[in-house]
């Protein structure tokens, strides 16, 4: 059975955030290639490498989610993956608004 690739959930960070986010790398010297901004997110859910019916009733599952209100999430400590001094991914940590 084909696999879909990589496939996580997540939701797009609001243009203020990645602009601090911009400023708080910018003094980083981070290896390899940057994604633009435009294409940093929130990831709620990484699933990894998935077969196509899976993948397809997941879609299915997230296309019938009623309306999620909003709520505040605060980031707070930059890392790296797999180690801060050779990170292929770049993240942010949530402190506030992980229980929702």
């Amino acid at each position: 059975m084909a696999t879909v690739g990589r496939v996580f959930a997540a939701v797009p960070l609001p243009p203020e955030v990645r602009l601090a986010l911009e400023e708080a790398l910018a003094d980083l010297q981070i290896p390899g290639k940057v994604v633009p901004p435009e294409n940093w997110h929130l990831t709620l859910r990484f699933l990894g490498s998935v077969e196509e019916v899976p993948y397809e009733r997941f879609l299915a599952g997230l296309a019938e989610l009623d309306e999620i209100p909003t709520f505040p999430v605060r980031l707070g400590r930059l890392g790296g993956f797999p180690r801060n001094g050779r990170a292929s991914v770049v993240w942010a940590g949530v402190e506030e608004g992980t229980e929702e």
